[in-house]
């Protein structure tokens, strides 16, 4: 991953700071809520967290942050899944879709999800039990799956 800047008086990278306030908003997400609903819907913690590191980390962090979500969103799926070939690049893809409108209100870039994608794979390739993620989606496939949601393809 590409280095970021650190947040001040924090001993962690933005983007690790950050990452739960992502993985809510995947959560609210997928109890239907739009973007506006979500952005109401968080807590004082969060909003504190998001009126921090809206005006003081650059899209950099906030990227790295959607990646490291999306990690936990896809290796907690694919280590509850015992889904293969095309059920499990459908669930992939749903998840992924998830996320990208679940972040959507905050200040991330979705097109790094392109460029993002291998650091991805490997992410969850350590998340995964077993190193079993590895073994059911090659990391060509896995790009292109990202690349497609990226840029907006079918």
């Amino acid at each position: 991953m590409e280095s970021c800047e650190r947040c001040p008086g924090a001993d962690k990278c933005a983007s690790e700071n950050i990452q739960p306030l992502l993985e809510h908003a995947y959560r609210l997400h997928q109890k239907g809520l739009d973007k506006m609903e979500i952005l109401l819907a968080v807590d004082d913690e969060l909003e504190q967290l998001i009126e921090r590191y809206t005006a003081d980390i650059s899209p950099r962090c906030w990227n790295k942050a959607a990646v490291f979500a999306m990690a936990k969103v896809l290796a907690d799926a694919d280590n509850a899944t015992e889904a293969e070939g095309p059920g499990l690049i459908t669930l992939y893809r749903t998840k992924l879709s998830h996320a990208i409108a679940a972040f959507e209100p905050f200040p991330w870039n979705v097109t790094d999800l392109d460029r993002k994608s291998a650091e991805l794979y490997d992410r969850l390739k350590s998340m995964s039990n077993h190193h079993h993620f590895s073994k059911r989606i090659t990391q060509r496939a896995f790009r292109k799956l990202c690349a497609d949601l990226a840029f907006g393809r079918p």
